[in-house]
């Protein structure tokens, strides 16, 4: 009997190149392709919405068993009935409890992170096919030329170093809309550069610079210079220890996957998304209520305890090893979908 993945060749490159990834890399014996049969152009309803950036679907075809799919890698908790009517398994990035309780379809996968995944002859291709076989010109097209070919590729996780003593690499992005976020960022760049100046930790970042200089306003709190996502790795790879907290709608940023990846010391706020497996704070990050009162504790500890941060950035790469690479987030669903007892090699 046939084995074969069908894609959905509607979505957006910035948030499922890391999943087409995954796909590749587990269904090694299947045939993967792209499909323009109407149950997967009806997406299309969806490109110029709130739910642009939403869904990715696909279909397994396992001898002559077939499982619907959807991973939604949003950032907000909520659930598209709609589409949730439509598949098997309803995958996502950022979820909550309730949504957990309500809708039982519904896995957590936890964070991730954008990748180049496409060359651009590969994704010219997709985009021809897309207008030939449906008359679609494709919407996500400007986000893969001016986004997605930014980034890095997997492989340049895979190329760990390791961490630095006393060095700690703060870089976040100063969203306007969202005062709350960067506001708390500003609070943490702050402490870093008082630490920096007791010889605590070498610090370097801030917010990153728009292309002529510091965001308006964020002047004192700005990095020093512009760093492209290869370079950001690079430096991110030698931080002692790194911070999160909650991105923009509480979700979980793109850093911590990339933490995670990286096998760092997470130093974090509590984590108020389901994540899969048997997530634990304390074992796989440290967690802190407070960054006024704790976190500068927190990092004086980590930095002169350099087995407690090992054992700390240990735990966080055999999380990421068995939950969280893209392989590894598709072996998770495709244990849902047939209800197998998931098997980590």
């Amino acid at each position: 009997m046939e084995k074969k993945i069908l894609m959905c060749p509607l979505f957006d490159p910035w948030y499922y190149e890391f999943y087409i990834k995954g796909l590749h890399d587990f269904y090694k014996d299947y045939t993967i392709e792209f499909s323009f049969e109407d149950r997967f152009l009806r997406f299309n309803e969806f490109v110029n919405g709130e739910f642009r950036k939403e869904f990715f679907y696909y279909e397994i075809w396992n001898n002559g068993n077939v499982s619907r799919v959807c991973i939604a890698a949003n950032d907000k908790p909520n659930v598209n009935e709609t589409v949730y009517e439509w598949v098997d398994v309803y995958a996502k990035v950022n979820v909550d409890e309730a949504a957990m309780q309500k809708y039982p379809k519904v896995i957590s996968l936890g964070p991730n992170f954008g990748i180049n995944y496409f060359s651009l002859p590969a994704y010219l291709k997709l985009t021809w096919r897309l207008y030939k076989n449906a008359g679609i010109k494709n919407p996500y097209f400007r986000v893969y030329t001016h986004q997605s070919m930014k980034r890095c590729s997997y492989d340049v996780y895979a190329n760990r170093k390791a961490s630095a003593d006393n060095y700690l690499f703060y870089l976040n992005y100063p969203w306007k809309k969202h005062s709350t976020v960067t506001n708390l960022r500003k609070e943490i760049i702050t402490l870093l550069k008082d630490l920096d100046k007791q010889k605590v930790i070498s610090f370097e970042g801030g917010f990153s610079r728009a292309r002529f200089g510091p965001f308006e306003g964020l002047e004192n709190y700005s990095a020093a210079k512009r760093y492209n996502h290869r370079t950001y790795l690079e430096h991110l790879k030698l931080s002692t220890v790194v911070i999160n907290t909650p991105a923009v709608h509480d979700c979980l940023g793109w850093k911590l996957g990339e933490y995670f990846a990286l096998g760092k010391a997470i130093i974090s706020t509590p984590i108020n998304r389901v994540l899969p497996g048997n997530f634990m704070a304390g074992k796989h990050y440290l967690e802190i209520k407070d960054i006024h009162t704790e976190l500068k504790d927190a990092i004086t500890s980590l930095v002169a305890n350099k087995e407690q941060r090992m054992e700390l950035e240990q735990n966080a790469l055999a999380y990421w090893e068995k939950w969280l690479a893209p392989s590894k987030t598709i072996a998770h669903i495709h244990s849902v979908a047939f209800k197998k007892e998931l098997v980590v090699a």
